[in-house]
């Protein structure tokens, strides 16, 4: 019977592109010659965890699997062998309570690449080699998240298409950037479902049996039933008009509509009634709400409507603790708001001369941000070079080359963490032509822009110029606070172009 301390092998990939590139092969080739090098007995089979994230450990089976093996006696296991930490957890706290769950059977975690132990210093590294796992993870969630929001913005659909809709043919990288495809099978009975549900009272039930005789389960794999119905017929996305929940914004999508939107209108007021389950209509129909405050209490207007025969919308104060709730009609509202930008408008006169504030202020962010490049690029190049003296003071004796490979370990990743720093300051340099003539358009015409962009370009809009709101008093849209850059434009205008022109413009005009 073998006297050698028994270990296992644990290594995960996070998507299948890493399957393809032999990520498993590598890992597991480095594992089994740690455990070869340092003595161990090696347990099979290998537990491997394929295509799941490292975020958080419930929801990892085969690490689920691992730790109930080795928390049983029998198993008699010394040591759980990684690749590379970052394998184990990409969360410091759950990682952490994972060894700590493995510490009470007698369980270390040990990386056949980063030469951690179970000795206080080699602790410390294993949750500092957390913290930067963590650490990236979620700098690679928030670029993912900017990436998300900008194509959504660009009209493409980021999540799995809705029913009646598919992802364009090919490989993950030919479909980047395409809008979603209409199903050729389940496409044209979600066309039919809404063109039914639009022209009477119709019950759900009676529109899933519809379905079922289309054959709609051979396409889709289990048969229409109420719940369906209710889960289609609310989406604006049928008729081009996105709608993403987590971030509460809207979109008008490149894809090709199903139906037009009076056709989802009556198909949601036939289906739902008074119940409306959308709320496409609250946003697009209030783009002031939550920008307008009542005078009284200070408190942001929600909105109601249609009220009478007449459709009348309005933003209202319903806190019912204010003694004079604010009240106006929406589309009084809206002709307020216009007005208010007009008089907020540049004299061509002053134009010229707060274009060139916007660009020498830029101009200073570029040079702020190119200093601040220059100095992390001093500090990854002082990193590089202290790796080449660590592998000379190993060549000479005086590091062991355990001590070379710990200390090397922890330079690499000062220098990822640096480079990563360094790759999100980026301040664009312009062309002075077209953002001049952009942003004298821009301002001269921003009433009727204002009329004319969709609704998140509408609220990015209003929030850039009333960032601390507007105020409804007695039935009127009156400014609040502007923000700095109109302030500028206010003063301008009111000043002589000889006068000594303010400092400190946000340029957030030239972005």
């Amino acid at each position: 019977m073998s006297t050698k301390p028994r270990a296992v092998i644990y290594i995960r990939v996070s998507d299948e592109s890493q399957l393809e590139n032999n990520s498993f092969e590598t890992q597991e080739k480095s594992c089994r010659k740690f455990t070869e090098n340092n003595n161990f007995e090696l347990v099979e089979p290998i537990f491997k965890e394929e295509a799941v994230s490292a975020k958080h450990v419930n929801t990892r089976p085969v690490l689920l699997k691992l730790m109930k093996f080795c928390s049983e006696r029998k198993s008699n296991i010394s040591a759980v062998v990684v690749y590379r930490i970052d394998r184990w957890t990409r969360n410091t706290e759950e990682g952490l309570s994972a060894l700590s769950y493995l510490s009470k059977y007698g369980v270390e975690l040990l990386s056949s690449t980063e030469g951690v132990s179970e000795s206080p210093l080699g602790k410390f590294l294993k949750t500092i080699l957390m913290g930067v796992a963590q650490l990236d993870n979620e700098l690679k969630g928030e670029r993912v998240t900017d990436n998300q929001k900008t194509m959504f913005h660009n009209g493409y659909w980021c999540w799995k298409p809705p029913i009646g809709y598919h992802r364009p043919l090919g490989l993950k990288s030919e479909r980047k950037g395409k809008e979603c495809v209409v199903d050729e099978s389940i496409g044209p009975m979600i066309k039919y479902l809404f063109e039914e549900a639009s022209k009477i009272r119709v019950s759900k039930v009676e529109l899933a049996r519809k379905l079922n005789i289309m054959d709609f389960a051979k396409y889709y794999g289990k048969e229409a039933d109420c719940n369906l119905i209710s889960k289609i017929i609310p989406k604006t996305f049928y008729y081009g008009y996105m709608y993403a929940p987590k971030w509460k914004e809207y979109s008008f999508g490149k894809h090709e509509a199903l139906i037009d939107e009076e056709t989802w209108r009556k198909a949601n007021i036939n289906l739902f009634g008074n119940r409306t389950k959308y709320k496409f209509r609250d946003a697009t129909a209030y783009p002031l709400k939550g920008l307008v405050i009542c005078s009284c209490c200070k408190k942001p207007m929600t909105t109601s409507g249609p009220v009478g025969n007449g459709q009348v919308f309005y933003y209202e104060c319903k806190n019912k603790k204010c003694e004079h709730q604010q009240r106006i009609v929406v589309d009084k509202a809206h002709e307020g708001f216009i007005d208010l930008l007009k008089t907020i408008k540049p004299k061509e006169s002053s134009l010229k001369l707060f274009t060139q504030m916007v660009f020498d202020e830029w101009d200073k962010l570029i040079d702020d941000c190119q200093k601040k490049v220059s100095k992390l690029e001093e500090v990854i190049k002082e990193l590089k070079d202290s790796l080449v003296g660590i592998s000379e003071s190993n060549r000479k004796g005086i590091f062991t080359d355990d001590e070379a490979k710990e200390q090397a370990d922890e330079k690499r990743k000062k220098i990822i963490v640096y480079e990563i720093e360094k790759s999100d300051i980026k301040i664009e340099q312009y062309n002075t032509e077209i953002v001049s003539n952009f942003t004298e358009v821009f301002l001269l015409n921003i009433d009727k822009l204002w009329n004319r962009v969709d609704l998140p370009k509408k609220q990015a809009l209003q929030n850039k110029i009333f960032p601390n709101g507007l105020i409804c008093e007695n039935h009127k849209i009156i400014t609040n606070t502007l923000s700095t850059s109109f302030q500028y434009l206010s003063t301008l205008n009111d000043q002589n172009s000889s006068l000594v022109t303010p400092q400190g413009i946000e340029p957030w005009l030239a972005e």
